[in-house]
C-alpha cells in the first residue's frame, strides 16, 4: 500500500534544489563586506580592527544561519508527504500547484430525506447539504489531503455565499468562483429509496451554473492544473457550453490532463437522443474517463455493460484509461495495454450521492501525484483500491460532501480490513 501514499524526491545541484513548501523559494544571496565596513576611513586603526572583526562576526552567522536553514527544509522535505519533489536538474522546485487538480461545472444545495423509502411529497423533512458532481470531486481531493480548486457559478444569495465558505473551509481554491445576481443557485430535492440509491428533481430554469461565460474564465488557474476535471451537465445549455468547451481547450493545450465523469442526469436534457449526442461531443478529448454500468448501457443503446468488448467499443485511441464503477462491486479498469478488476468494500449504504464523486476523488488525487500509475498496473490497483474505499465510505452518511472521508478514515479502513 506504499504506493498510494508515498511521495519520492529528487535533488541534483546540491542543496540549490531543496522541495519547497506553499510555494517558497529561496534563492542564495550574494553578500559583499563593503556592505557592513564603514564608509568613511578610520583614523584609530584598533577601532577599524574591531570594525572589521564584527562584520566577519555578523557574516559568520549569517552564513551559519543560512545553512541550518537550508538543513531544516531538506529534512522536512524528507519527511513530509505534503512537500512537492524536485525534478531532476530543475532550477526552480516543484511546487504544490504542480498536483493541482481543477475540477468544472455545477455546485448546488442537494435537500436530502431525513427518511429512506419515502417519496418526496412524504418525506417529513430534508437535510440541507452542498453538493454538484464536480465540486464533491473538488472538496474530496482536498479532504484526501490533495490541492485543488473549482470554477463554476452560484447565486448572488444566501446559498451562493454558504457554498463558496464551504470551499474555502474545506481548503478548495475558490478564486474561480463567479456569483450572477440575476439568477439562483440551482436547488436538487433528493428522493432515496430505501437501498440508499436516489433520484433527482432539479430546480434550474436556469440557475446559475447554466449562465456562466467563457470571459468569466480563470484561464491561469487552468493552465496551472495538473489534472482539469468535468461533466457533461455543462454542455446542456449556452453560455455554460461555450465556457465549458473554451475551458477543457485551454487546460489541453497548456498539457494539462483532461478527466471526464458523464454522470448522466437524463431529466436535465432535453431529450435522451441529445444527452447520447451531448455526452459523446467531448468524448475524444479526455485521457481519463469514468463511467457508471447505467452510463455505458445507454451510451450503447442497451448493449450489454459487463461485456469488456462492448466497453473497448467505448474506448477511444488516445484514451490513457477508462474505468467503470460498480457500485459495492467495485470497478473495472482499462488502458492500451492491461485491464482489469478491483473489489470493493462492503458496507451498509444510507444515501449513495456522491459515492462515484468520491471515487473520483480519490483516483484523480493518487494520478495528480503521480501519472506513472498508469503506466504500472499493480500500483495502479492498489490507487484503484484506495478509491474504492473512498466510494464505500460516502455511502455511510447522508450528503455528498458531507460524507466525503478523509485520507486518515480511508488509510484506516483499508489496514483493518486486511489485519
Amino acid at each position: 500500500m506504499a504506493a498510494l501514499h508515498t511521495t519520492s524526491f529528487c535533488f541534483s545541484g546540491g542543496l540549490a534544489s531543496y522541495p519547497s513548501h506553499n510555494s517558497v523559494q529561496m534563492v542564495r544571496g550574494k553578500v559583499r563586506a563593503s556592505g557592513f565596513s564603514s564608509p568613511q576611513p578610520l583614523s584609530d586603526p584598533k577601532l577599524h580592527v574591531k570594525v572589521r572583526f564584527a562584520s566577519l562576526t555578523v557574516l559568520f552567522k549569517l552564513a551559519k544561519a543560512y545553512a541550518l536553514s537550508l538543513f531544516w527544509l531538506v529534512l522536512a522535505s524528507e519527511i513530509s508527504p505534503s512537500i512537492g519533489k524536485a525534478f531532476p536538474g530543475a532550477a526552480v522546485p516543484e511546487t504544490k500547484d504542480s498536483f493541482l487538480v481543477v475540477c468544472f461545472g455545477e455546485m448546488l444545495i442537494d435537500f436530502v430525506p431525513t427518511i429512506n423509502g419515502l417519496s418526496l411529497a412524504d418525506a417529513p423533512a430534508f437535510k440541507k447539504a452542498p453538493g454538484g458532481a464536480p465540486a464533491n470531486v473538488a472538496v474530496g481531493i482536498a479532504r484526501l489531503g490533495g490541492s485543488s480548486a473549482f470554477i463554476g457559478k452560484v447565486g448572488e444569495d444566501e446559498f451562493g455565499y454558504m457554498l463558496a465558505d464551504i470551499l474555502k473551509e474545506n481548503n478548495v481554491n475558490n478564486e474561480g468562483m463567479r456569483f450572477d445576481p440575476g439568477a439562483r443557485t440551482a436547488l436538487a430535492f433528493v428522493t432515496l429509496r430505501s437501498d440508499g440509491e436516489r433520484e433527482f428533481m432539479f430546480y434550474r430554469n436556469p440557475s446559475a451554473d447554466m449562465l456562466l461565460q467563457e470571459n468569466e474564465l480563470d484561464f491561469d488557474l487552468i493552465r496551472k492544473a495538473k489534472i482539469f476535471h468535468y461533466g457533461s451537465i455543462s454542455l446542456i445549455t449556452e453560455p455554460c457550453k461555450s465556457a465549458h468547451i473554451a475551458a477543457a481547450k485551454a487546460a489541453k493545450d497548456a498539457g494539462v490532463v483532461l478527466s471526464y465523469d458523464p454522470n448522466l442526469r437524463l431529466p436535465l436534457w432535453p431529450s435522451a437522443e441529445s444527452a447520447r449526442e451531448g455526452i459523446l461531443s467531448i468524448w475524444d478529448t479526455a485521457d481519463i474517463i469514468k463511467i457508471s454500468e447505467e452510463e455505458i448501457s445507454f451510451l450503447t443503446q442497451g448493449e450489454d455493460p459487463y461485456d469488456d468488448a462492448v466497453v473497448r467499443k467505448l474506448f477511444h485511441p488516445n484514451l490513457k484509461l477508462l474505468l467503470v464503477t460498480e457500485g459495492p462491486d467495485g470497478c473495472r479498469y482499462y488502458t492500451k495495454e492491461f485491464s482489469g478488476r478491483v473489489k470493493g468494500l462492503k458496507v451498509e449504504a444510507v444515501d449513495t450521492t456522491g459515492a462515484g464523486d468520491a471515487f473520483v476523488a480519490g483516483t484523480l488525487t493518487q494520478l495528480a501525484s503521480d501519472l506513472s500509475l498508469l503506466q504500472d498496473e499493480d500500483r495502479l490497483r492498489d490507487a484503484l483500491h484506495f478509491a474504492n474505499v473512498c466510494g464505500a465510505l460516502t455511502v455511510t452518511e447522508r450528503g455528498a460532501i458531507p460524507a466525503l472521508p478523509t485520507r486518515e478514515a480511508v488509510l484506516n479502513t483499508i489496514y483493518k480490513s486486511v489485519a
